[in-house]
């Protein structure tokens, strides 16, 4: 169920069965990239791209429904819960999600549909400890990067990154994935593209280190598990 995972943004003046619209945005083959790692090399091309939005709605028979359109039906539908007409945001709905895979529906208790913690404000810096060995230089300070996200949550980079300059080395940061719900420590050569930052399309990227499954998590040092971190090995 990894290609339903991630944001849904409220779309404004959208309703549907007399409901909010939520919708979680297509991802370009390189944003794409940037959200799906998760295990070593990952090739520019890897992985599924969504080309298209997904859309949270009410629809008509009682089910919050998750679908390419707001008015998409039957086989186009990925996921559900319901029916129940009483339930006036996804969040509250009790009954188990149903996803749907070649035209068949099973229930899967571990997805979960939640509102961010809007509440909180991300550091302006973390510092990261504990690596060893060849590892060792991971270890420092990672400053927020001011005006730029991955995923609706900041991105932190070792020793600081400037939106403004052209960055032609290698940079550690650390970021959300939407599709794994994990703060992932990433080498790359990054590029800022309206706001975001993604790989650069002739670089190679690699997980050097993935936090715990931490969904509800805004940042780096917030709702973290006390599960450890899983360090990358050759």
């Amino acid at each position: 169920c990894q290609r339903i995972n991630g944001d849904y943004e409220l779309a404004p003046g959208v309703e549907v069965g007399g409901r909010p619209c939520w919708a979680r945005r297509g991802l370009s083959r390189a944003a794409a990239a940037f959200d799906d790692a998760e295990e070593g090399y990952l090739p520019g091309v890897a992985g599924e791209v969504d080309s298209g939005p997904l859309y949270l709605f009410f629809g008509d028979m009682g089910y919050w429904t998750i679908a390419p359109s707001p008015h998409a039906a039957g086989v186009q539908v990925l996921a559900r819960s319901g029916p129940d007409f009483g339930v006036l945001t996804p969040d509250a709905a009790t009954s188990p999600w149903v996803i749907f895979a070649h035209g068949k529906g099973k229930p899967d208790p571990a997805v979960v549909c939640f509102r961010h913690d809007d509440s909180h404000e991300p550091p302006d810096a973390v510092h990261l400890t504990g690596c060893r060995g060849a590892y060792g230089v991971l270890n420092g300070l990672y400053q927020r990067v001011d005006g730029v996200s991955a995923s609706t949550r900041p991105i932190f980079a070792k020793d600081g990154m400037s939106v403004g300059s052209s960055c032609e080395d290698e940079r550690q940061l650390l970021h959300f994935s939407q599709r794994v719900g994990r703060w992932l420590l990433t080498n790359l050569v990054p590029e800022v593209m309206a706001g975001r930052l993604t790989p650069s399309s002739s670089s190679t990227m690699v997980v050097l280190a993935k936090s715990p499954v931490t969904w509800k998590s805004m940042s780096p040092v917030h709702l973290m598990p006390r599960d450890p971190w899983l360090v990358r090995h050759e």
